[in-house]
């Protein structure tokens, strides 16, 4: 057989699958009944089952050593077994529910029940075998080795990840409507707890319904939290408004609301890391009830808790609540107003987050809606912005940062590592891709999906579904940035191929469940980027992929996998347009190290693969053939005339962002797993260790179709070997790490 794993039989349906992952119960055995003397229960349960049992006969082998056959063991010819399992279809076939035979089968079959505790066939259970059977269990238990049928212990076992989360995880879903959870009591107290904190926190008062005024309606959502190992934290009911049936311009107008950045959590969590910050995490007990509605709202009575003396009346919002339209953007205008009373001043680049210098101290507030982080070099600080915070709103403490939007934090002594790995699991049994088979890349080599490849995938709404979870693993998963960038450019209609490219996505996030984001403890500030395209990638409209990964010391903060707008006419023009992408995240991410008082002691620096493009930045050279590229290159030569910005020159093999613009090979996708130590470990560096990255020949350097490298006229000129040399040391001439590309994803 091609399969591997246990056969089991499913005793209602009679069926045999065959799994890998089983729970052995040695308590429990559903072949012996408690009377054994052959009443009719027993008779009745055996022949259930000695039908299906005839072609799976059991072959006991003789304990001691010698050429004896199994079939003389049992004292049996082979050619009478070999009968017994050939004639055993014929025997059902001509059976008839008034004949005799299933009478004399089930007696036949309760003897060697009762003589063997074991559902051997009918057809072999004659009176010899009973006696050989009852002979070697009595042998076979009277062996001297220690069994835990012997001594009656049970030793713990360990599963993969997926299946043991799986098997800590409740099958029951959750309520979809009131009339499901009002017959659980769990959901009860959830709701009733929900109800209390809004009469308390005087959400609504009770109003006659008005004649001209629209009335929203409600409903009530359920949702059981969890902890990062899947275990149950609580279960949470929620009474939501129908925005929906809000009308814009009567019912609301502003909406819009910020949240933090992944790039700006990231980058505050390598600084914190890399100078041993006290990093606390808070969250707002129904944070939309706090903000302050200026709109006239009126809203039904949620369901089940109608106020009986006014049945008829309706809720006349005084606080926003969750479902509205505008709850959001009170919400934040309240926060960000207590923020700025305790001496905070909003980032102007990243409207969440927040930051306050005081005494030689920064404090630093990271804002997603209801989630909070504070980080800063003060540890009393930080404990007392919690304690006011606590006077004005009801929150919890959480303590140390370990599980925050979906994103569980280990923090250990190489530093903190980002990981999401439950949120994957809970994806994968969606999916039903629990038992797939893993693979070690998440696209193959040369695989180019168009609109037109294949048939249409029959539900559209789950290909976008699982496409868009996947985005969001995106955020502690760099390496499958491209392959989810690929997928999601066909939302509006999938085919069968596209379904398959996600699949291989999930058999890759399988495999490397447990892989993260890890950031270390560095003591280099300098920021660089790796920047690369590739040309005319997209077989329906020929255009280009821009790509970077841009590093804080030897942290990676932000990467990002785009096609281009426009279609490039060389693969130099398309490296030039990722450079300007790069450059300018660059630009954004100095700008709020400098809000964080983080100093900067070095330029920027943009790493290339491609020739041309490194040598038109650097060189003050213009043509008819750059003129439609004239924004990018006038954005990229105008840093680099005021040095704040360098481009340089790196080979392909060494070049961290080409697995975010094509598939690579298992062996060049960045790292291999080492499942002994769960750790991952860099097949390449990133930079040449021994010399410098442009100190380079053309006959050292293949060439390929991303670049213009083959034109020996690009190649920049010796003086610039003994400017490399020197980027390796700091400011205290001390050598920098250089970054790997263990840093995509660690365990």
């Amino acid at each position: 057989m091609s399969q591997k794993g246990y056969k089991c039989l499913h005793i209602p349906s009679g069926r045999i699958f065959v799994s890998r992952h089983v729970v052995f119960n040695e308590q429990v055995f559903p072949f012996r009944s408690e009377s054994m003397d052959g009443t009719a229960t027993a008779t009745s349960n055996s022949t259930r089952y000695s039908n299906h049992y005839t072609l799976w006969a059991p072959v006991f082998y003789p304990q001691q050593p010698g050429p004896t056959r199994p079939a003389d063991a049992l004292g049996l010819s082979t050619n009478s077994i070999n009968t017994s399992v050939s004639a055993a279809p014929a025997q059902d076939a001509q059976r008839s529910p008034n004949s005799n035979s299933s009478d004399r089968v089930a007696d036949q079959t309760s003897s060697a029940v009762n003589s063997s505790h074991l559902p051997i066939s009918h057809s072999v259970a004659s009176s010899s075998t009973s006696s050989s059977s009852s002979t070697m269990v009595t042998s076979s238990s009277s062996h001297p080795m220690t069994t835990r049928s012997k001594d009656h212990t049970r030793r713990s076992r360990k599963f993969p990840d997926f299946v043991a989360f799986l098997a800590t995880t409740p099958t029951d879903a959750d309520p979809t409507n009131f009339a499901q959870a009002s017959k659980q009591p769990q959901w009860q107290e959830a709701m009733t707890k929900e109800f209390q904190a809004l009469l308390q926190n005087k959400t609504w008062i009770l109003v006659p319904p008005p004649v001209d005024q629209h009335i929203v309606g409600c409903k009530w959502i359920f949702k059981t939290k969890r902890h990062a190992n899947g275990t149950i934290e609580r279960y949470k009911a929620r009474l939501v408004a129908k925005g929906y049936t809000q009308e814009e311009g009567v019912d609301y107008f502003d909406t819009f609301s910020p949240v933090v950045r992944p790039t700006t959590i990231r980058i505050v969590l390598s600084v914190a890391v890399s100078n041993q910050w006290v990093i606390r995490q808070l969250d707002i007990n129904n944070a939309f009830l706090h903000g302050e509605l200026h709109e006239t709202v009126y809203m039904q009575q949620p369901p089940g808790f109608v106020n009986t003396s006014h049945s008829s009346h309706v809720c006349l919002l005084k606080k926003a609540i969750y479902g509205l339209k505008q709850s959001p953007r009170a919400w934040f205008h309240t926060l960000s107003s207590a923020l700025t009373e305790f001496g905070f001043i909003g980032s102007k680049f990243d409207p969440s987050l927040f930051i306050a210098h005081h005494n030689n101290h920064t404090t630093i507030v990271l804002v997603y809606v209801d989630d909070i982080i504070i980080t800063g070099t003060s540890t009393t600080a930080v404990n007392n912005l919690i304690a006011t915070l606590q006077q004005r709103f009801a929150l919890k403490d959480l303590g140390p940062l370990h599980f925050f939007l979906g994103i569980a934090v280990t923090n250990n002594k190489d530093g903190m590592i980002l990981s999401q790995k439950q949120y994957i699991l809970n994806l994968l049994c969606r999916t039903h891709m629990t038992n797939a088979q893993p693979v070690s890349t998440p696209m193959a080599v040369n695989t180019t999906l168009s609109k037109y490849d294949g048939e249409p995938f029959h539900d559209p709404k789950l290909y976008r579904a699982v496409v868009g979870a996947l985005q969001y693993i995106t955020i502690t998963r760099p390496d499958i940035t491209f392959p989810v960038n690929k997928c999601s450019q066909f939302m509006h209609s999938p085919t069968l191929a596209h379904w398959t490219a996600v699949k291989r996505i999930l058999r890759y996030l399988k495999g490397s469940v447990s892989h993260g984001l890890h950031l270390k403890p560095s003591t280099s500030t300098q920021l660089h980027a790796y920047t690369d395209s590739d040309w005319a990638g997209c077989p329906d409209d020929r255009r280009s992929t821009s790509a970077f990964c841009i590093y804080l010391g030897s942290n990676l903060v932000s990467w990002s996998s785009k096609k281009q707008p426009t279609v490039s006419k060389s693969s130099t023009e398309a490296e030039y347009r990722s450079l300007a992408l790069a450059g300018a995240e660059l630009v954004w991410v100095q700008y709020i190290l400098r809000e964080l008082h983080v100093p900067l002691f070095q330029p920027l620096v943009l790493w290339c693969d491609n020739i041309g493009a490194t040598y038109l930045a650097s060189n003050q050279m213009f043509h008819a053939r750059t003129k439609h590229v004239e924004i990018d290159f006038h954005f990229i030569r105008e840093r680099v005339v005021n040095k704040q910005l360098m481009v340089k020159f790196i080979p392909s093999k060494d070049q961290i962002a080409d697995g975010l613009t094509k598939g690579l090979t298992a062996s060049r996708n960045g790292a291999s797993f080492d499942k002994s130590r769960r750790t991952c470990r860099s097949n390449r560096s990133v930079l040449p260790q021994n010399r410098s990255c442009l100190d380079l020949k053309a006959h050292n350097h293949r060439p390929d179709e991303s670049d213009d490298r083959a034109s020996k006229r690009f190649y920049p000129s010796k003086k610039w070997k003994a400017e490399s040399e020197d980027e390796k040391k700091d400011p205290w001439g001390k050598e920098k790490e250089m970054p790997t590309l263990c840093r995509f994803f660690s365990i």
